[in-house]
């Protein structure tokens, strides 16, 4: 909503205070004090960047505070580019199902990948290998989807589901219906993946 908008709408939000900090720094910092001319500019150079590759200074009373405020504003930030460079990379698939392999290769061609928090302190000639965007991609991938239960992530709002298109029959002697099975296996899954497995 632009100030001075007559239809704009504004409602409460609740949200964390720890990932507030973050969400208000993701939203706001980079529309804040652009001069007409540079925004085109600046955001070309870096559009993966918070607020176009411009610094951002905050103040505390306390050191502690400090670091964790930075720490906290950069883990918000790599999660949510992490999260829109993952759903980017499934809609540029085309298909309604996308197995891992094939996420991994499309996102590993994405150039904001490299923007990523992880790759930061990387040399730029292993930056640039293959080995390396494709092991970026595995790692942003299971950051994205290891955990199924997190309202946060791209399965909890609704936008993915993860699904186990080839599950086994149930191992002989096992006294279990196959509806059973095929309800069961997959909750111990999830289970299992949002335990990091």
């Amino acid at each position: 909503a632009l100030c001075g908008d007559p239809k704009a709408e504004f409602g409460p939000i609740a949200m964390n205070p720890r990932g507030a900090i973050g969400a208000v720094v993701d939203s706001i910092f980079p529309y804040l004090a652009e001069q007409a001319a540079e925004p085109a500019a600046r955001t070309s150079k870096a559009p993966h960047r918070l607020g176009g590759g411009r610094r951002l200074l905050s103040f505390s009373d306390s050191r502690q505070e400090a670091a964790r405020v930075a720490h906290d504003v950069e883990y918000s930030h790599d999660a949510g580019l992490t999260r829109a460079l993952v759903y980017a990379a499934l809609g540029r698939c085309g298909a309604d199902a996308v197995t891992v392999a094939e996420l991994i290769e499309e996102l590993s061609r994405d150039p904001g990948l490299l923007e990523r928090a992880p790759s930061a302190e990387v040399r730029s000639e292993v930056r640039n290998t293959p080995d390396f965007r494709e092991e970026l991609a595995t790692l942003s991938i299971f950051e994205e989807l290891a955990t199924p239960l997190v309202a946060a992530r791209l399965e909890g709002l609704g936008l993915v589901e993860v699904v186990y298109p080839q599950l086994p029959a149930p191992p002989s002697g096992l006294e279990m219906d196959s509806e059973v099975w095929r309800v069961f296996l997959p909750t111990v899954l999830d289970l299992l993946r949002g335990r990091g497995a």
